[in-house]
C-alpha cells in the first residue's frame, strides 16, 4: 500500500509518500508516525508499485470511498447523512464498512473489480441522491491517487481518534461517537454481502 504522514505546521517538511510491502512494514509506519503526524493510506489497492508510489494503470478498481466530511464544523449533518447511507446500504445489502474520521466519516462500499472509474462516478451519483445531495458528502473523493486516514490513528486537528464504527455506534448516536477517547479493540466490520455490480 502507500503511506503518507502529514504535519498541521505549513512549514513542517512532510515525508514522502512510501510503499509498504506487508502488514509488518505498515504497522512500523503507523507506529513512527502516530500521535506526532496525521496518517494516511492509499484508497485503493495496486498490482505494481514503484518505489514510493502505486503505478497508474495497476489499479483495482473495487470499491468507492464515501467521505463525509464536516467542512463547516457541522458534524451533526455529516452523522446524519452517513446514518442515511449506512441504511440505504443495508437495505440494498451491500457490502460496506463505516469509520469516524475524526472530523466526518469514511463509509467503504465494495463491488466487482471495474476498469473504468466512469461507472464508480456514477454510482456515487446514486449515493449523493440518497443523502439529499447533503454538501458534507465530498464529491473529490472520485479520484485514484485518493488517501484516506488510517483508522486508529490520532486525528491532531480534530483531537480525535479515527476509529471504525459498528452499526450501533450510529443507533447510540453521535455524542456517544464523540466520547470514544482511545483506538478500538476491534477491526472495521463488514456489513451486507452482495458486490456492487457497478452501473
Amino acid at each position: 500500500r502507500e503511506m503518507w504522514a502529514g504535519s498541521l505546521r505549513n512549514s513542517a517538511r512532510e515525508p514522502p509518500r512510501i510503499i509498504v510491502n506487508n502488514k509488518e512494514e505498515y504497522n512500523d509506519f503507523i507506529k513512527m508516525y502516530n500521535g506526532k503526524m496525521n496518517v494516511f493510506t492509499s484508497v485503493y489497492d495496486y498490482e505494481y508499485f514503484t518505489p514510493n508510489r502505486g503505478l497508474e494503470y495497476s489499479i483495482i478498481l473495487d470499491r468507492i470511498f464515501l467521505d463525509f466530511d464536516a467542512h463547516d464544523g457541522d458534524l451533526e449533518e455529516a452523522f446524519n447523512a452517513c446514518n442515511k447511507m449506512h441504511s440505504w446500504l443495508m437495505k440494498k445489502d451491500y457490502k460496506h464498512t463505516i469509520a469516524f474520521s475524526g472530523r466526518g466519516f469514511h463509509i467503504f462500499v465494495y463491488g466487482e473489480r471495474t476498469h473504468s472509474l466512469r461507472q464508480i462516478k456514477a454510482f456515487f451519483n446514486i449515493c449523493r441522491d440518497v443523502v439529499n445531495g447533503s454538501k458534507s458528502l465530498d464529491d473529490l473523493v472520485i479520484n485514484t491517487s485518493r488517501l484516506r486516514r488510517v483508522q486508529n490513528t490520532y486525528h491532531l486537528g480534530a483531537n480525535r481518534w479515527c476509529i471504525p464504527l459498528k452499526s450501533e455506534d450510529l443507533k447510540m448516536g453521535l455524542k456517544n461517537i464523540l466520547d470514544f477517547d482511545s483506538p478500538v479493540s476491534h477491526e472495521p466490520i463488514t456489513y451486507g454481502n452482495k458486490l456492487i455490480e457497478w452501473p
